[in-house]
């Protein structure tokens, strides 16, 4: 059983406005530097970090786990825009990019680079693949147990 998530009026609007003053062109670009970066920060851990890569796919599987359990539309089914790209079809919430990169960047929030990991839950705003509220409260799932599971381990 899914719990459907109700999306917020003001989620709507963003996307639309969005939608309106990017367009299909920016968005496709924009999609495609996400992928990028995401894809060099897994290069980069399978080479240089194993235990990094270990947390980035436990917080992945951890993201998969609760898309089964909340339904929430991505933006552009809800608003039934058509990318002409690969996009993914299963639910926004949580958003995995996000729980990776903001995982990543408590894990190493010490070296200044690692502030780039913050441009990527809000690119997944701008190209319609997450509402903005996705992005806000996995950021909060993200940080408020941080300083417990730092305290742990």
């Amino acid at each position: 059983m899914q719990l459907p998530l109700k999306v917020f009026s003001w989620d709507v609007k963003l996307s639309k406005l969005i939608y309106k003053y990017l367009g299909k062109s920016v968005m496709q670009l924009l999609s495609l530097f996400t992928n990028i970066l995401m894809c060099m920060i897994i290069l980069y851990l399978v080479f240089y970090d194993r235990s990094a890569l270990i947390l980035t796919l436990v917080l992945w599987i951890l993201s998969l786990v609760l898309q089964r359990i909340f339904y929430r539309p991505r933006p552009y089914l809800y608003l039934n825009v058509d990318l002409q790209t690969t996009t993914p079809k299963n639910h926004s919430f949580p958003s995995s990019h996000t729980i990776i990169s903001i995982g990543l960047f408590l894990a190493y929030h010490h070296l200044p680079i690692s502030y780039l990991l913050w441009i990527i839950p809000f690119l997944r705003v701008f190209t319609l693949r997450h509402w903005l509220s996705d992005i806000l409260i996995t950021i909060l799932l993200c940080i408020v147990p941080y300083p417990v599971l730092n305290w742990l381990f």
